[in-house]
């Protein structure tokens, strides 16, 4: 007896044959051809196609474009150039990124290498950060990493001092994390103060304890002058900062600023305090 296929292996083999049935048409004389829908990609892949083969022409006219501007050294249309070189970097960073980087002119490299980051960092803030990592001239680096924490900063500035923190920018620019951090402060400011408690003490955290006092003043003076008076020691980023304190506390309770003034060494920076709620408390007075 001839063994039979089983039943469902049987079904399995019928739909294959229907299948390839459908692929292959037969012309009158007998010969199958494939018909043309079997050989036409789907609409989806022939999009995507067309959208790969459009953006790698659009980078190569807007590269061949960056190249006519820069010919000479100089920008010959500085606003063409900034247009150019941010549609570049929109449909593909790290064409525009490398173009940037082979730049010699000092100003039109700078301008370039911040317009790439900016755009890149509105799309892939990661990416843009790994790339300016990498750059070998540190100053350029420490630049171009602020400036991309900063764009993050607008949106969520928690995550813009998580990135300073895994790019160790608190120790290649203390003046630049205060910033990021300021940015905080004003959204969360116990969040962004409970951070900067925990960082170790130095210059960089006196730094950012400046700016969170400089910020907290808005709110409350008393606070922000304990701050200064207590995790500030005496420098730059402590003087700058009281004096600002004392300015704007000025405008809403003058007394209170002039007592806090005078509870200064005596010195310089008492005159200097003193002399600010002066100029304030003159500048509200109304004109006789």
């Amino acid at each position: 007896m001839t063994p039979g296929f089983p039943k469902k292996l049987a079904v399995s083999v019928s739909v294959l044959t229907i299948a390839a049935a459908g692929i292959y048409s037969f012309d009158r004389s007998g010969h199958s051809s494939a018909t043309a829908e079997a050989i036409t990609p789907p609409g989806p892949l022939r999009s995507s196609a067309t959208a790969r083969a459009n953006a790698d022409s659009d980078t190569g006219r807007l590269l061949e474009e960056l190249k006519s501007l820069t010919a000479s050294g100089e920008l010959s249309d500085f606003q063409a150039f900034q247009t150019a070189i941010r549609s570049l970097a929109k449909i593909d960073p790290q064409a525009a990124s490398d173009f940037a980087a082979s730049l010699e002119n000092g100003s039109i490299r700078e301008i370039a290498l911040h317009r790439v980051a900016q755009e890149w960092a509105g799309r892939d803030p990661q990416a843009a950060a790994r790339w300016a990592n990498d750059l070998r001239n540190q100053e350029e680096r420490g630049m171009l990493l602020n400036g991309i924490f900063s764009e993050v900063s607008q949106s969520d500035p928690a995550k813009s001092i998580q990135m300073a923190e895994t790019y160790d920018l608190l120790s290649f620019a203390p003046g630049m994390t205060a910033n990021l951090v300021g940015r905080w402060a004003t959204r969360d400011y116990d969040s962004a103060l409970h951070w900067a408690e925990a960082q170790a003490p130095g210059t960089a955290r006196e730094e950012i304890f400046a700016r969170l006092a400089v910020i907290r003043c808005a709110t409350s003076p008393e606070d922000a002058a304990s701050l200064i008076s207590d995790l500030v020691s005496t420098g730059g980023a402590q003087e700058e900062a009281a004096i600002t304190i004392v300015s704007r506390w000025a405008t809403t309770d003058p007394e209170a600023a002039k007592a806090w003034a005078n509870s200064f060494e005596a010195g310089a920076l008492r005159d200097r305090a003193l002399n600010e709620v002066i100029l304030v408390s003159a500048a509200k007075r109304p004109v006789p």
